[in-house]
């Protein structure tokens, strides 16, 4: 069943100036093409947004920039979490009173390696102590430990869980979690495998290539949820190739150097990220023009 707080989410990238200072202006010209172009709602201070390199003071300048360029068009999340449980309670209850988001997306604690009864607990913690609903971002590429089936069933059982961000690409967990909480808000957090996440149920994406292809992926999440396969279907192809290239290199490198050659300035990245070289670039350009991406 649609959800109705589904749809397609970006991921959206931090414009840094080459001084290193967060470019507002860029961030709030991107988030606004973003919405203009059918995205749903904006996640900020993502995996994407490089939050591991910024303050809290950043963080929350950048989620009321967002907020401030699309109003009410749009659902916002904030990206928060550590793998400090007392730290991400402090977090929660921060931005939750601070930020002009409609919920936080709080990760799962990396280096740790906790136990899956722990990270039930830190879960369980922020849930109780966050003013805003919580959404339980699953991404074991990134964190070392991901959640399993029966943690994310108990993690769903808590009253103010609205959902998850599942970004580890396994379908047959992703059917069983929807049979069992198909009523939570389910997003996937893998671009390729949004069709299919969708075909079994869930009910949107937190995208990165939606930063740089906005139409074509509102597009692919529309049809999923009209039961429309066929047009869904006919932007897979497209979806895939871009989703492969933005994870070609390191992300958000390619990323930013695709809103470079869509006319977005001021895309540079915080060490220990780095762009893209020359060639790099040379060559992802001439992919992304042999793919026929808008501009």
């Amino acid at each position: 069943m649609p959800h109705p707080l589904g749809g397609c989410y970006i991921a959206i990238p931090t414009p840094f100036r080459a001084s290193g200072e967060m470019d507002h202006d860029g961030l709030a010209r991107h988030a606004a093409w973003t919405v203009d172009n059918g995205v749903d709602g904006i996640v900020v201070c993502g995996t994407t947004g490089e939050s591991a390199t910024m303050s809290r003071d950043e963080r929350l300048a950048a989620m009321r920039t967002v907020r401030s360029a699309v109003g009410s068009r749009a659902r916002i999340v904030g990206g928060i979490g550590t793998n400090d449980t007392r730290e991400a309670v402090e977090q929660v209850r921060f931005f939750g009173a601070e930020a002009p988001v409609d919920a936080l997306m709080v990760v799962v604690p990396f280096y740790n390696k906790p136990p899956q009864a722990g990270l039930v607990a830190h879960f369980t913690q922020a849930a109780e102590a966050s003013p805003l609903p919580v959404i339980a971002y699953n991404v074991p590429g990134r964190t070392a430990v991901g959640l399993t089936l029966s943690s994310m069933l108990a993690i769903a059982a808590l009253p103010n869980i609205l959902g998850f961000k599942e970004a580890s690409a396994d379908l047959l967990t992703d059917s069983l979690l929807i049979a069992e909480a198909g009523h939570k808000l389910l997003l996937s957090g893998d671009d390729a495998t949004t069709l299919p996440f969708m075909a079994i149920g869930g009910h949107g994406v937190i995208s990165v290539v939606g930063n740089m292809a906005p139409a074509w992926m509102s597009a692919l999440c529309d049809a999923m949820a009209a039961g429309d396969l066929a047009t869904a279907q006919a932007l897979q192809p497209k979806i895939a190739a871009l989703h492969q290239l933005m994870f070609k290199q390191a992300s958000p490198a390619p990323l930013k150097a695709a809103l470079e050659w869509l006319g977005f300035e001021s895309q540079n990245l915080r060490l220990p990220m780095l762009p893209l070289s020359s060639a790099e670039k040379a060559e992802l350009f001439a992919s992304l023009e042999a793919l026929g991406v808008p501009r």
